[in-house]
Order: C-alpha cells, then sequence, then structure tokens
C-alpha cells in the first residue's frame, strides 16, 4: 500500500511508531555510547597496557601503554610499533608472530619478549594478542604486562638454584634429605663418605642402616636418634657427635646437623655430616699433648706463664711453681689484689724490665731480662725471664709466653765467685813469685802476674796473646821439650830453668809447673823466683872454699924445722937468703898476716 492510498489514521499510527522507534534508536546509541564511554574508561584504567596494531603502526593505545612505555599517546600514535617499542633482538620475533597471525597460520598467542621505554630502560613483557577487525580491516590486539620483576624473581631463583645445588653437590660435607624415616636425596660425598657405589645405594634406606646398634656412649642407635630427630622439631637445630658405619661395615666418627624443615606441606629433615675421623685424632693427640706439656711444666724448676695483652694485662701459670719462686700462691697473683709479677719486681728494676719487654713487642723478638723480686717473705729473689711474643695468624699480636727463673743461687754463686775471683785476682797479681798460665796446645800467654812482668821486662798487654819463644824467652826446642814434659807427668816442682829477659840479662829462676783445666781447655800454670843473685852467691861460696883449699894444701907444705934468726927473726930460705917471716909465709901460703903488737 502506497502512502497516498494510506488513511490518515494509519499515517498516525506509522507515525508514532517511527517516533517510537527513532527513541527506542537514540535510547540504544545512549546506551552504547554509554558502554563506549564505559569500556573506553575500563580500558583506560587498567593496569595492562592494551593497543591496536595495524598494518604496522599503532591504532589504538591506553593510558597504561603510555605509563609503561614513557610515550605519551601522540608519539605512540605516530610510531612504528616494532621499532619503538620492542627490543632489536626480539623485533623480528614478534613481526613474525604477528604475521602469522593476520595469515591465519598458528602463532602463540601469548609470549613474552623484551620491549624499550623511551627513557632507553629495557623491561620484559607478557604479549597476549588477538586478532580483530578494525574500522574493517584485520588488526591485533595486543595486552602488556609488565613481567620484568617476575623476570628478576626467575632469574634470582634460577640462580640461587643453581647455587644451591652446585654447592650441595659440591660440598666437601654429607649433605643428607630424609623424609620422616628414610633418606630420599643426598649428595656425591655422602655415596664417597659411606663407601657406596651410588646414590642408589642410599635413597631409600634409613640412617640406622649406617649406624652401629650402640652409640659409643652405650646407648641404643635408634632410641638415641630419634630422640634427636624429635629435638629437631621442637627447639630447632641439633648438633651432635654421631658414629656412623661404612658400606663396608667399618665405623668412623662424625658431626651431625640436624635440621627440621617443611617442604611442599610435608615435614622432612636435612642433615649434614661432617666426616670427623681425624679431628677426634686431633683432640686426642692435643689431649696426650696437653698431659705431656703439663707434666713438663710441673717439672721445670721455673714458672711457666702466658700474658694476656688484652685489657686488664693478665698472667696466667701453667704449673704451680710460682709459690716457691715468689710466696704468693696462683690465686693470689691472678685473682687477689696481685694481678701479675710486676708489682713484686723491686722499684729500681722495674723501668728496664717494661723497657726490654716494650722492645721486644715492637721488634717481635724473644727477650731475655733479669731482674729482683720482694718474696712475700720480704726477702730479695733473683729472677731471669725468658719471653716470646706470640701472634695470631692474621698478624696481631695476642699473647707473652715465657718462663721465669729463680737466679738467687746461681747469683749468690757468682758473688762468691767473684769476690773469690777478686782476692785471687790479688793474690795472684802481688805475689812476689812470678806466675803465669799459659795454653797448653797453642803455647800462648793467657795471663802474667805483676812480678812476671819486673822479671821479663815486658809488660801484661805485650805478653798476653803471644808465646814466650815469640817473646825470646824461650827457644822453641827448649819450650816445646817443657811443655811436652809438662803435659806427661801434669806437675813439675822446683826445676831449675835459665831464661833470657827482654834486655838480654841471662837469670836462673826456680820454677815449678802444674796442668790446670779451665773450661774444658788444657793449660800449664808456672811459677817461680828469681834465684839468679843466690845462684852467684853460691859460686862465689865454692871459688872461696875451693882457694881456702887449695891454701890449706899450700900450708901443709911448711914441714920440717925453719931456720929463724934469733935476733931478727928472719926465716932463711933453701937458697941461704934470709926473708921476712912475712913474705915467706905469703910465698908458700895464701895465709895473710896481720902485725899484732903486745904492750
Amino acid at each position: 500500500m502506497q502512502d497516498q492510498d494510506k488513511t490518515k489514521e494509519q499515517l498516525v499510527e506509522e507515525l508514532k511508531e517511527l517516533r517510537l522507534r527513532i527513541a527506542e534508536f537514540e535510547t540504544v546509541q545512549q546506551s552504547l555510547s554509554e558502554k563506549e564511554s564505559r569500556c573506553r574508561e575500563i580500558v583506560d584504567e587498567t593496569s595492562a597496557a592494551i593497543f591496536v596494531i595495524q598494518d604496522g603502526q599503532i591504532k589504538f593505545l591506553n593510558n597504561a601503554t603510555m605509563e609503561l612505555t614513557g610515550y605519551s599517546r601522540k608519539e605512540g600514535l605516530s610510531s612504528q610499533a616494532i621499532e619503538t617499542f620492542v627490543h632489536p633482538d626480539d623485533r623480528d620475533m614478534v613481526n613474525q608472530y604477528h604475521i602469522r597471525r593476520l595469515q591465519g597460520d598458528n602463532s602463540p598467542f601469548r609470549y613474552d619478549y623484551r620491549f624499550v621505554c623511551k627513557d632507553g630502560t629495557v623491561k620484559w613483557a607478557e604479549m597476549n594478542s588477538s586478532l580483530i577487525m578494525w574500522e574493517g580491516k584485520p588488526a591485533g590486539l595486543c595486552l602488556v604486562t609488565d613481567i620484568t620483576e617476575r623476570k628478576r624473581s626467575e632469574e634470582a631463583l634460577r640462580s640461587n638454584e643453581e647455587k644451591f645445588r652446585t654447592l650441595f653437590e659440591t660440598a666437601n660435607d654429607a649433605i643428607f634429605l630424609m623424609d620422616d624415616e628414610r633418606f630420599i636425596k643426598c649428595n656425591t660425598k655422602a655415596v664417597q663418605m659411606y663407601g657406596c657405589e651410588g646414590e642408589k645405594d642410599i635413597v631409600g634406606h634409613t640412617p640406622m642402616e649406617f649406624s652401629p646398634d650402640e652409640q659409643p656412649d652405650g646407648l641404643n642407635s635408634m632410641e638415641k636418634g630419634l630422640k634427636y630427630k624429635n629435638a629437631a622439631s621442637d627447639s630447632g637445630p641439633q648438633t651432635f657427635h654421631w658414629k656412623h658405619c661404612r658400606k663396608d661395615g667399618s665405623t668412623f666418627d662424625v658431626e651431625v646437623s640436624l635440621n627440621a624443615l617443611i617442604l611442599s606441606g610435608k615435614g622432612h629433615f636435612l642433615a649434614v655430616v661432617r666426616d670427623i675421623t681425624e679431628r677426634k685424632r686431633s683432640e686426642e693427640a692435643l689431649q696426650e699433648s696437653e698431659i705431656v706439656h703439663r707434666a713438663l711444666c710441673e717439672n721445670i724448676p721455673g714458672i711457666v706463664y702466658r700474658v694476656q695483652l688484652d685489657e686488664p694485662v693478665r698472667m696466667q701459670f701453667f704449673n704451680s711453681t710460682v709459690y716457691a719462686i715468689t710466696g704468693f700462691k696462683e690465686t693470689e697473683l691472678t685473682d687477689g689484689e696481685v694481678c701479675s709479677i710486676d708489682p713484686l719486681i723491686v722499684e729500681e728494676d722495674r723501668a728496664r724490665v717494661v723497657d726490654v719487654v716494650k722492645q721486644a713487642l715492637a721488634e717481635d723478638k724473644p727477650f731475655e731480662v733479669e731482674y729482683r723480686i720482694i718474696h712475700k717473705s720480704g726477702s730479695i729473689r733473683h729472677l731471669r725471664e725468658y719471653g716470646r711474643p706470640i701472634r695470631s695468624p692474621s698478624g696481631e699480636l695476642c699473647f707473652i709466653d715465657g718462663v721465669i727463673f729463680d737466679d738467687t743461687s746461681r747469683k749468690q754463686t757468682e758473688y762468691a765467685l767473684r769476690e773469690s775471683e777478686e782476692r785471687f785476682s790479688k793474690s795472684f797479681r802481688n805475689n812476689p813469685a812470678f806466675l803465669t798460665i799459659v795454653h797448653m796446645r797453642t803455647y800462648k800467654v793467657l795471663e802474667v802476674n805483676d812480678a812476671w812482668t819486673r822479671l821479663f821486662g815486658y809488660t801484661r798487654e805485650e805478653a798476653i796473646g803471644r808465646t814466650t819463644v815469640e817473646l825470646g824467652i824461650f827457644d822453641e826446642a827448649t819450650y816445646r821439650k817443657i811443655m811436652e814434659e809438662a803435659n806427661t807427668k801434669g806437675s813439675i816442682r822446683e826445676i831449675e830453668v835459665n831464661i833470657k829477659s827482654r834486655t838480654g840479662e841471662d837469670k836462673v829462676l826456680l820454677v815449678s809447673r802444674e796442668a790446670l783445666e779451665i773450661m774444658g781447655e788444657p793449660y800449664l800454670l808456672a811459677m817461680g823466683i828469681d834465684i839468679s843473685d843466690r845462684k852467684r852467691l853460691e859460686e862465689e861460696k865454692e871459688k872461696a872454699i875451693v882457694d881456702l883449699q887449695n891454701a890449706l894444701s899450700e900450708v901443709k907444705k911448711l914441714s920440717g924445722f925453719l931456720p929463724i934468726c934469733a935476733s931478727c927473726k928472719k926465716i932463711r930460705d933453701d937458697k941461704g937468703y934470709w926473708n921476712e917471716v912475712e913474705r915467706y909465709i905469703g910465698e908458700h901460703s895464701e895465709a895473710l898476716f896481720r902485725a899484732q903488737f903486745e904492750r
């Protein structure tokens, strides 16, 4: 029916219906506009980046895309998508996926890639892509989520997992993972430590299969092991010594660190086992060594000590000799008012001792020092200390270790010896007889006294270190004979010896010699007096006696009657001449006449 054939009423009805349809259309359009507005708001407010790619260009992008990339909407819509957002190393992959999707080929709708922000920052993103129609043409709808932190976490987790796996496999201790009863994992060191051929010899087995029935303390291994497991679950990690068995049945000592943990919602135990066989041997050896050192320290006739150089500085004693030497008990010197030996040192010696110790510490050298202390009784004791600074492996100064000996008896002996030596020296030097000490092998003079220097004419300095042959006192043959005789007989008493003095004067000495030992070396002590004058007197006396004897023999020749004149008292000789009595007797004897007049 055409419009002109319609009645007015029909036209009015159609108009009303048209108006209703227009109203409905406007309502639908308004609704669509509102929905579009809400959708746009949703897209712009979502945290995921959403954009549409068509013909290599971005046709649409939301606020999250701008926030993620740093580009404005205008910069993003005018840019080439691949070149703008995608990392150069991932561009081919993203582009190929997009082309294949447009061509209808199978292509991943979800994948990870790297994109580059406006400031050059590289981030990881998860791409969710689908194919849509945009303004009548195919386009790619891309929903991108920033997964940079997740990637970092995954990388860190992967790195940590690799580290832990490396540590697990390369650890020098055996590591076991157990469920409530059995081993479910172990490392390579565990296989080696227990003498197994592989992990299969351990996994699925119980710890008790690698333990003797009883531990060294006599407790049942199963009961004791259960006790430690319960303690680990209730109180935290447990560390204890354990006796284990290898596959061949041999036993060895270990230190176990047991820790309870939850894996996948189930309770497990992590056991780290360290072979301490060598450590146990070392501990036993150390104990034996300590016993030996303690015995040695107790038998050393001196104070064995250690000075702790931390503040406060204190002494630690390792034997009981301190009481015998100082009169103080160890507790009085370490815990009482007297905290070390230092306060016992005589005031005049203290500064010197401190200087010696300080110098030793500065030069890192041992030291020796003598000093006096005041014994608890009030008496003075002489001590000799030997010490050494001790450093840690890092070079830090930690202690002073040393020993202190009571030197009082030796000092008293030295004083007595010194006095004796002084008396001997005075007696030696002032002795009126000459004295000399000579080395038996080198023949060199060790010492002479003043009488020797006066007798021979050499000074003490000229004589010491030289031989009497070098000094010209003896010829070598004579002196060698003298020394050999002394060496053979040991001592010689009062023999006469002819020598020459420095001036060439011949002298006769009455000498005695005695072999002696000085500090392990053979020496000869020669002593004597000059008897030259006495020898001359003796010679003169002997000559006078001979002369007198000759005179007496002549006197005896005057025999028979002597003819004497009664008046003149003259004697007639054999030739008939008269001679004076004195002259006649003088010629016939050595008798001397002295005139004597008597009144």
